[in-house]
């Protein structure tokens, strides 16, 4: 297995802010937000 470098593996711009009214939802966010539920292993 090729080691991954997590420097350049993520996303690492600055994301376009996204006012929310409380509580904010993630499904409206743009791109959603990935907590690790599906990604996890």
């Amino acid at each position: 297995m090729a080691k991954q470098n997590p420097v350049t593996q993520f996303y690492h711009e600055k994301y376009e802010k996204q006012p929310q009214d409380y509580p904010g939802l993630q499904h409206k966010m743009t791109p959603v937000p990935d907590c690790g539920e599906e990604t996890y292993q």
